[in-house]
């Protein structure tokens, strides 16, 4: 999740530093930027999520 998470922010963000975690509940920071950026991501990191089957390989 965080390799294909990082080639898809990368193509819009220029530095970005990944890093995903194991939690409880669900939550995300985003670290600088605007509200925009959040956004952004957020839309990013869902279609990540829902095309895992196209990249995931255990």
């Amino acid at each position: 999740m965080t390799e294909e998470l990082d080639k898809r922010l990368t193509r819009q963000f220029c530095e970005v530093s990944v890093k995903v975690g194991f939690a409880a509940a669900d939550g995300l920071t985003v670290l600088g930027g605007g509200s925009d950026d959040k956004q952004a991501v957020e839309e990013i990191l869902q279609e990540t999520w829902e095309s895992a089957d196209d990249w995931f390989q255990p």
